[in-house]
């Protein structure tokens, strides 16, 4: 049977990198969930490479208007019976500043997408993540939504995106202590070079962001092939060059 991968996000960033890592091998069938299938950069994931017994899945379902009903039932309309991963990819990042200025609207936007978000995709999915054999729920977080490590990051100016970020590694992490047969884990994947990490690097007075994205995307492919329940789950692990560089191989604080 073909492992079942459903991936947010995946018409963009580091979302569409990991459907093209997934789908190029074999026996995967490779959910890609976006919010509007007639966008070219949907229409082109049917152009990737595509390894033998493996098949690409498009859903339509918004970040900030997922309905977990309406999401299990996308999927199970396809014939998929259970899950052995998802990946939550989708984000934004439109509003910065600080904390002084900050506008409830924006963070209730940024909550919506980056949170509640992830929470209507777990509520929809972990039914058919319980019936696989080593079901895995990854999330990509941020260093901007660590409330033990601010220190790190407290020089961007990043409370509406951060204080979201902040909600999705709780969700997460309490995933972990209430599913004991999930792998919960919380990526950070660094400063990545896509279009989000780059516009916000411009905002803040650089070039481009420090990651890019293609050793990115193969740490987190391999911690997601490899994490186990009773090494990695719970954790916010880092896969950006920059942050393992910067951490010493260690997890970033909570």
């Amino acid at each position: 049977m073909p492992t079942a991968i459903l991936i947010t996000g995946a018409n963009r960033g580091l979302g569409r990198a990991a459907v093209e890592k997934y789908l190029a091998r074999d026996d995967f069938t490779v959910i890609a969930v976006v919010r509007d299938p007639s966008h070219p950069t949907s229409q082109s994931l049917g152009s990737l490479p595509t390894g033998s017994g493996s098949k690409l899945i498009t859903i339509a379902l918004d970040s900030a208007e997922f309905n977990p009903s309406k999401l299990k039932e996308s999927i199970t309309s396809h014939g998929i019976e259970s899950l052995d991963i998802v990946l939550s990819s989708a984000g934004i990042a439109q509003a910065g500043g600080p904390i002084s200025s900050a506008a409830l609207g924006d963070i209730h936007r940024h909550v919506d997408t980056n949170a509640y978000g992830v929470l209507a995709l777990f509520q929809g999915t972990y039914e058919l993540l319980e019936k696989a054999a080593a079901p895995k729920f990854f999330a990509f977080g941020s260093p901007l939504g660590s409330v033990g490590g601010m220190e790190r990051r407290s020089q961007y100016p990043m409370t509406v995106y951060g204080a979201s970020k902040a909600l999705v590694h709780f969700f997460v992490r309490r995933i972990h202590f209430e599913h004991p047969a999930i792998t919960a884990v919380v990526v950070d994947p660094g400063f990545v070079q896509t279009d989000m990490g780059n516009s916000g690097a411009q905002a803040v007075g650089l070039e481009k962001a420090f990651d890019e994205v293609e050793p990115t995307i193969v740490a987190t492919v391999k911690l997601i092939d490899e994490a186990t329940k009773e090494k990695d789950s719970g954790r916010f692990i880092p896969t950006g060059a920059s942050s393992i560089a910067e951490l010493e191989g260690k997890d970033f604080p909570w």
